[in-house]
């Protein structure tokens, strides 16, 4: 196994100087480092002189009735509904890519085509889907960002 040790180390000390830049420059700080240090925070702690990382995400056994609820729930509901749902059953906390992660491309992908999909029928255009799926932290499939092209190819139009 290998010895997380100094990985541990090094990462505790770049976070505390983030932990030092949010304080000091708010104003340039984005919502995900501060989200990133908050998390870093939740997840390692001293033990015995040494830093440990502590266990994250649901355990084994429970991920699979995790996937399974998720992926029932992704059926008929959006992925915002399902993200909800799924973190108050089970007191997780899963994002975007936590779900995508949980149930897979395929099923992550075709839930994104439906709600594109009711966007569209809903007079919201492919441009205006991929603005309101950056702003809510979406992962693009196959890119960095949600563009309009993204959108189509998803879409397969």
């Amino acid at each position: 196994m290998v010895d997380q040790s100094g990985f541990l180390v090094v990462a505790e000390e770049a976070v505390m100087h983030l932990r030092r830049l949010i304080q000091e420059f708010p104003q340039l700080t984005s919502p995900q480092v501060v989200e990133a240090v908050e998390n870093w925070q939740q997840r390692v702690e001293w033990r015995k002189g040494e830093l440990e990382l502590r266990a994250s995400g649901p355990k084994a056994v429970e991920r699979d009735t995790l996937q399974a609820a998720a992926l029932g729930l992704l059926d008929d509901y959006l992925l915002d509904d399902v993200l909800e749902m799924v973190n108050q059953e089970f007191t997780t906390q899963l994002d975007y890519f936590g779900l995508l992660q949980l149930v897979g491309g395929d099923a992550f992908q075709a839930a994104l085509r439906r709600e594109a999909r009711e966007l569209e029928a809903n007079a919201v255009s492919r441009e205006q889907t991929a603005q309101l799926w950056n702003s809510l932290g979406k992962p693009a499939l196959g890119g960095t960002r949600w563009t309009v092209h993204a959108v189509t190819q998803l879409l397969g139009a």
